[in-house]
């Protein structure tokens, strides 16, 4: 089912050939809502455009430009220098009816998760260019070394040089003490959100509405009382998720909150320790260990058979994030916003902060226009991209 928001309505229109809006097919704003934020990356609308791209693409396929004109990194070009030239709002159709081809995911005509949908392109374009290639060691850790070199030296390209950074898990035995240290590449960040723990509710009497046939007739509160003590185990965890989905909506926690609590540590039961060879409890802790140029992050608002979580994120134009070497600085560049109960339903849409214009930049499919930071909706955020800041 296709939903367009009518929150962060555009008051102010724009003119300006930098933003353009597009078309919809009917449930191809996840499409859109990508094509928008890969335009807003300065770096990778570089890469698109440069003889880097240009000449992989003919060392990956023995110098024949045949297919070149089917490329997805190709069409992104093409797409990004229409909307610049041509004045009214265009139809990716040919970008769309390309990435049919690669996968089964855009054959059909149903709304897919954007983030999904986001990771999956990102990798079809590192395809297209792909190469072996031999890293230059550039840390003394030698596990991390490893990792790199088993995971980017067979197929690497500048996609993943601008969207990869290294995650770490570390897992500490509670039987001896020993830490086992796990490196994983990753295009994306995904942030799980604090919430506030829902105390047992004891009395679920206000939660009764029960109308007796004759009006003249009053049930006592001892009465409702005795009577909410009889609910079924079913209506209880309904009642428990109403509850949480409502204390979500008025909680609004930082991007800083996030990363905080994905890095607090969490107990792993039942794991095999392979350096005292016992079965018991682990102590785990997630960490970024190398920082992407371009860091997507996730806000992890669905789970399987819960109700969407929609706490407020709240918008963090600079955060810096703790590596292993240290702390690293980004700027918020883009915000993937989704509407509807379902990340595969509902409706997406961008908000971009430009900063030539000093403003927010609200584009609703073929809708753009400015809009200030405190009509954003915060409860909507998804996807949050932040560029790296780079010391001079």
């Amino acid at each position: 089912m296709h939903r367009r928001s009518t929150r962060n309505s555009n008051k102010r229109t724009i003119d300006d050939p930098r933003y353009k809006g597009l078309g919809n097919f009917g449930n191809t704003c996840y499409l859109n809502v990508i094509i928008q934020s890969l335009k807003s990356l300065s770096l990778f609308k570089d890469y698109c455009s440069s003889p880097t791209f240009i000449n992989m693409y003919l060392i990956k396929n023995d110098n024949s430009v045949k297919d070149f004109d089917n490329s997805v990194t190709f069409n992104f070009h093409r797409i990004f220098t229409a909307m610049e030239t041509v004045k009214k709002n265009m139809l990716p159709d040919t970008l769309r009816n390309i990435l049919r081809t690669k996968d089964e995911m855009f054959v059909t005509d149903e709304q897919q998760d954007a983030h999904e949908a986001f990771m999956l392109i990102l990798e079809i374009m590192h395809n297209e260019v792909s190469q072996r290639v031999t890293l230059t060691p550039t840390s003394d850790n030698e596990q991390l070394l490893q990792t790199c070199k088993s995971f980017f030296e067979p197929s690497y390209s500048p996609i993943y040089d601008m969207f990869y950074g290294i995650m770490i898990t570390s897992r500490t035995c509670t039987q001896c003490n020993h830490i086992r240290y796990i490196y994983e590449p990753n295009s994306c960040i995904g942030l799980d959100i604090p919430v506030q723990e829902l105390e047992d509710i004891a009395d679920y009497t206000k939660y009764l509405n029960i109308k007796c046939k004759f009006p003249q007739i009053k049930l006592s509160q001892e009465e409702m009382f005795l009577m909410s003590q009889h609910l079924s185990k079913e209506t209880r965890e309904a009642i428990r998720n109403h509850e949480i989905v409502k204390n979500e909506m008025v909680q609004t926690v930082t991007v800083d909150t996030c990363f905080d609590h994905m890095s607090k540590a969490e107990i792993i039961e039942g794991v095999n320790c392979s350096y005292c060879n016992h079965v018991c409890n682990s102590t785990c802790t997630y960490s970024v260990a190398v920082a992407p140029k371009i860091m997507i992050a996730q806000v992890k608002r669905f789970k399987y058979g819960q109700p969407k979580n929609c706490t407020g994120i709240k918008i963090q134009h600079d955060i810096s994030v703790n590596t292993m070497n240290g702390p690293v600085r980004y700027k918020l560049k883009t915000l993937v916003n989704h509407v509807g109960a379902d990340a595969h339903f509902g409706h997406y849409y961008i908000t971009t902060f430009s900063h030539d214009l000093q403003s927010w930049v609200n584009i609703n499919d073929g809708c753009v226009g400015l809009c200030d930071e405190n009509t954003i909706s915060t409860t909507d955020i998804y996807l949050m991209i932040y560029e790296k800041v780079l010391v001079m």
